[in-house]
């Protein structure tokens, strides 16, 4: 395969992501998909303009409204479709005489249903688009998120562009996963949930994002393949080698493949070919979401991890002896502090001295002198290759008026942090937690955090799991 993407592929590509016009055929004056998606493109600032496509020829949002494709004076880009399947063959049509270059069917209810009729009718709809030259997103995706570009289908999404693309043939698990992920700090260069893949398929896109400057990781959620299998490996092979690649793939059980089928139209094949085929290509593979969302975090805040050695401090015996049991069970090593930094501590705490060791239990400080030098220590010391901090937020924050408190670490973490080049790893519970005043606590304290490019697990075994698989992988970038 060329460095270089083909010339018709890149053209195509480019407009998918850099449209200068968008039409949305289906979008009324009320709520609906279509009068979202308007909503969505003036909320992430597209500069372009926007038709709005509906019979009634009701302006949207302040968008102009007209009757068809073909009454639109104006030239357009790439248009979504929001509308019946039924219906999208004669829409195309125009699109085809209006030179539109881009298709995004949002259009669902079509091969995915493995109903004869309407897997036809998704191929007739293919055809008379080729028969034009127009590329296809979809049918049955979410389509387009691209904050650079002002491009979303979900409100809430960060408005901040990244260096993450994301593949996904779900959009529930696209939504997700963008949501959850910009919460702790994530941000994305491109987003495309493309569901049946009827033309553009995953090879297509896992082309482009080889190529994309704004890309530097990429994650997939996949069910199955629609290009060739041994392109598909290539393709595979030759991004993984010079970008990571996180890989999710569904149906790799009996009652997921069923589903994938029902889902998106797709084959999800052998289970063990399937890990195989991942593990030769030289990419990351999980096995949840949320292990996606981890192995991200670790790979963006994380990054030139070089060892497991880890120096852990929090409050409480109990959890510092499941902390390293956790570590033990994942290969993490726990060196002791330096005989230096024992001496030290025999100074500032003679009563407790002899009680500290890794990891930590800051709660038998008995001094918060002490405490402060300990945390310093641990990021001093060449012995450790990364510090992780159980903030403990559910015992920590007991009472409501704990926040002060809580904030202050956070402060005084954050100035430690910044004098160091030391990765850090905060564990934050209460993820769950019953009060509203806790909940917004957690969700503040994560925000800070996610704000400096710190990574945060909810448990310490997720944590622990992505530094086993951060220090087994052998990062291209590096």
């Amino acid at each position: 395969m060329k460095d270089q993407l083909d010339v018709k592929n890149q053209h195509f590509l480019q407009n998918l992501f850099q449209p200068q016009s968008i039409a949305v055929v289906g979008a009324s004056a009320s709520r609906g998909s279509g009068h979202d998606f308007i909503r969505h493109l003036q909320g992430f600032g597209f500069a372009g303009p926007i038709y709005a496509i509906h019979p009634e020829g009701k302006a949207v949002r302040g968008v102009p409204c007209y009757p068809t494709i073909s009454s639109v004076p104006q030239d357009i880009d790439y248009v979504i479709f929001a509308v019946p399947a039924h219906t999208v063959p004669e829409i195309m049509a125009e699109c085809v005489t209006k030179n539109v270059k881009l298709a995004h069917l949002f259009t669902a209810r079509l091969s995915e249903t493995g109903v004869s009729e309407l897997v036809d009718l998704e191929q007739r709809i293919v055809q008379v688009a080729r028969s034009g030259g127009i590329r296809i997103l979809g049918s049955n995706g979410m389509g387009l998120y691209d904050p650079g570009h002002g491009m979303s289908f979900k409100a809430n999404f960060p408005k901040e562009s990244g260096n993450v693309a994301f593949l996904s043939q779900s959009g529930g698990n696209t939504g997700e996963f963008v949501y959850r992920a910009g919460l702790r700090g994530i941000r994305f260069s491109k987003v495309i949930s493309y569901g049946n893949a009827c033309d553009l398929n995953e090879k297509d896109y896992l082309e482009y994002f080889l190529g994309d400057a704004d890309t530097e990781i990429i994650t997939v959620y996949l069910e199955g393949i629609r290009s060739a299998g041994t392109e598909f490996v290539q393709i595979l092979k030759e991004v993984a080698a010079k970008k990571p690649v996180v890989i999710l793939k569904g149906g790799l059980t009996p009652d997921g493949a069923k589903s994938t089928y029902s889902h998106t139209g797709s084959l999800a094949g052998n289970p063990e070919v399937w890990r195989a085929l991942l593990h030769q290509s030289g990419v990351i593979q999980v096995e949840s979401l949320e292990e996606l969302e981890d192995m991200v975090v670790g790979l963006t805040m994380l990054r030139g991890l070089s060892g497991s050695r880890v120096g852990m401090y929090a409050g409480g015996g109990g959890g510092m002896v499941a902390a390293a049991d956790i570590f033990h069970r994942y290969g993490i090593s726990l060196p002791d502090l330096s005989q230096e930094n024992m001496d030290e501590l025999k100074e500032l705490i003679p009563a407790t001295w002899m009680m500290m060791r890794n990891p930590v239990d800051v709660s038998a400080m008995g001094s918060p002198k002490a405490g402060v030098r300990l945390r310093e220590m641990l990021f001093e010391n060449a012995n450790y290759d990364l510090v992780v901090n159980d903030m403990g937020i559910d015992w920590g924050l007991d009472e409501e008026r704990g926040l002060e408190s809580a904030y202050e670490n956070v402060r005084r973490l954050l100035e430690l942090q910044a004098s160091t080049e030391r990765s850090l790893a905060i564990i934050l519970r209460s993820s769950d937690a019953g009060e509203p005043w806790r909940q917004l606590a957690v969700n503040a304290i994560r925000k800070h955090f996610a704000d400096r490019g710190i990574a945060t697990y909810a448990t310490l075994g997720r944590a622990a799991w992505t530094i086993n698989k951060l220090t087994n992988y052998q990062d291209p970038r590096s």
